[in-house]
């Protein structure tokens, strides 16, 4: 939270995806989310939320949730269709020590982005999540809050 106002910081920035399918996340943001601040090679979790937008965590942070969600669906009539949608959601992915994050094909797909491809896309920061958005997404979310967000100047 910034001590000024106490809202959480957010932090967005548009970035090219590189043509080895890694995306690199600028020092501005990597300085919001946590667990970017030192130079490591991780694995994170690659969560697909919605076609054009995904959510990337640690994997220690997402990993028991995720454990936890895969028992109680396990008891269910319908496990092995839910436990799929579970596992094809919940996607690895590798931040790199350069801080560049290799982006997996599904990823890509889910992103909407062609193998080959080298799209824009927005990158967004907060605290304990970095968001990767396909610009039509993010175009959508401009729109859909547009009312809220918008400050009327005289």
């Amino acid at each position: 939270m910034s001590p000024i106002n106490q809202s959480p910081i957010v932090l967005n920035e548009v970035m090219q995806l590189g043509d080895d399918e890694r995306l690199q996340c600028p020092a501005e943001l990597r300085r919001v989310v946590t667990w970017m601040e030192k130079r490591a090679r991780r694995t994170l979790i690659a969560e697909l939320v919605d076609p054009g937008y995904v959510r990337l965590r640690p994997e220690e942070h997402v990993l028991p949730s995720i454990e936890a969600v895969r028992t109680l669906l396990a008891e269910e009539s319908d496990a092995i269709t839910k436990l799929g949608v579970l596992a094809d959601r919940y996607r690895k992915v590798v931040q790199q020590l350069d801080f560049r994050v290799r982006l997996t094909e599904p990823v890509l797909l889910f992103l909407e982005i062609q193998p080959g491809e080298q799209p824009f896309l927005l990158l967004q920061a907060s605290a304990m999540v970095l968001e990767v958005m396909s610009l039509r997404y993010r175009n959508s979310l401009l729109s859909k809050f547009k009312a809220e967000t918008t400050i009327e100047l005289t």
